[in-house]
């Protein structure tokens, strides 16, 4: 598994669709930053917090460009039947997809670190270094952690989806259906509180009005689970 696992990230690192997707991501990320910081309303506490705020309510932009590391890594994989080689090799269908899963869970956690910091950065660039209110680094961490669950659980749909059909054409057309059909519930029945958390989306918005994370997060890991016995089982049930 651990060398499945570093095979993956030799793939990835010597992919130019990779770098380019990584060094997208972060001009996205930092324009939404400066965009944030440009455009705040006077007060706020901090530089940083209007640009934290904008990333965190753009982590769909996030999903998206996990579904492309996907498309690059597994969905060509899949195609090419490169993983032929590892299963012969002695790795066993459960080894393999955990080996997937946790490559994924990684990129996804880089992600995160890449999103934040460059908000960071590029509103204190922008405006200036100064601190953010100390109570506001619990809100912002609960938020975080309650997003990269919803990021695994994305990966478990994705892989899922990829594991079924095959083809990155799907997968792209079932997550932008998936994201949109999964919204629409809470646009029908707004007063249906929890109906929000379908898609899952989470932002510190969420944390500072509402004050609790606790149904998000248990809707995003029962999704995670859910997707990822269900990816194990059509692996190992489906003729590679």
């Amino acid at each position: 598994m651990l060398q499945t696992f570093r095979a993956d990230f030799f793939r990835l690192f010597r992919s130019k669709g990779f770098w380019g997707t990584e060094l997208f991501f972060l001009l996205i990320s930092a324009i939404i930053a400066v965009l944030a910081v440009t455009t705040a309303q006077p007060g706020d506490f901090s530089t940083a917090l209007p640009a934290f705020e904008a990333i965190s309510k753009d982590m769909p932009m996030m999903f998206i460009f996990m579904v492309i590391i996907i498309s690059l890594l597994l969905g060509v994989e899949l195609n090419n039947k490169l993983y032929h080689n590892t299963l012969t090799s002695g790795t066993s269908l459960n080894k393999y997809y955990l080996a997937k899963f946790m490559t994924f869970a990684l990129i996804a956690l880089l992600h995160f670190f890449l999103a934040y910091s460059t908000a960071f950065m590029a509103s204190a660039f922008s405006t200036g270094f100064s601190s953010l209110p100390a109570a506001y680094w619990g809100q912002l961490g609960l938020s975080i952690l309650v997003q990269y669950v919803c990021a695994l659980a994305w990966i478990g749909i994705i892989t899922f989806v990829l594991y079924r059909t095959k083809s990155i054409a799907v997968l792209m057309i079932t997550f932008l259906l998936g994201d949109s059909i999964l919204a629409l519930p809470d646009i029908l029945f707004p007063k249906v509180g929890w109906l929000q958390y379908l898609p899952l989306r989470f932002n510190i918005t969420m944390v500072t009005e509402q004050g609790a994370a606790s149904l998000p997060l248990l809707s995003a890991l029962i999704a995670a689970a859910a997707f990822t016995a269900a990816g194990i089982y059509t692996l190992q049930t489906r003729d590679l």
